[in-house]
């Protein structure tokens, strides 16, 4: 959803206060995080591999969930964070000769693509970057309609409570993020 936002490609997004409480990453660190190929380009497919294992996919025999890639030959299958179905992007050296989504039960082809972002991992949280509430990811322009705003802002305090309490139980040496770094609060929400 953050990379449809980011390309403008998401025009109505439905959601749930629980969904709205916890930060998000910004914009910079998406581009960051986001290897854009498109057909016809000139790309090692060697390059391509580092990427995929710098961004922490697995490499597999085969395809079947996100953060799994797969080489054969010329042939690199990659299941992107950002897409529902995975993509086999087939080289001819160094260019990219085609890229088409895929089923993988079927290994039948669905669609081509022009170009493609393959996107790692966002949600896995490094205490690295900083977070942002949602509100303040999407474009100023939007336009928001809830049913009950009261109540959502009840749930929004609910969670980032919830947060604290399991925070503050937390021990041992390993640094945390704090839950203000994390989550918003129910102030946060109103404003």
């Amino acid at each position: 959803t953050l990379n449809a936002i980011s390309e403008g490609k998401a025009h109505i997004i439905v959601t749930y206060p629980a969904a709205l409480v916890e930060k998000v990453i910004t914009r910079e660190i998406i581009d960051k995080k986001t290897l854009r190929l498109k057909q016809g380009e000139a790309v090692d497919p060697d390059f391509v591999f580092d990427v995929l294992i710098e961004y922490g996919f697995e490499r597999d025999d085969f395809v079947y969930e996100p953060g799994q890639f797969a080489i054969r030959g010329g042939i690199i299958d990659v299941f992107s964070y950002a897409y529902d179905l995975p993509f086999r992007i087939e080289f001819a050296g160094n260019q990219v000769g085609s890229i088409r989504s895929f089923d993988p039960e079927t290994q039948l082809s669905k669609q081509h693509h022009a170009e493609i972002d393959i996107l790692a991992n966002i949600e896995q949280k490094t205490g690295e970057e900083t977070r942002i509430p949602f509100f303040d990811f999407i474009p100023q322009q939007s336009v928001w309609w809830m049913y009950d705003a009261v109540s959502a802002r009840e749930v929004v305090q609910k969670y980032y409570d919830k947060a604290v309490e399991a925070y503050v139980q937390l021990s041992g040496e390993i640094k945390r993020s704090e839950p203000a770094q994390l989550f918003i609060t129910a102030a946060d929400f109103q404003s």
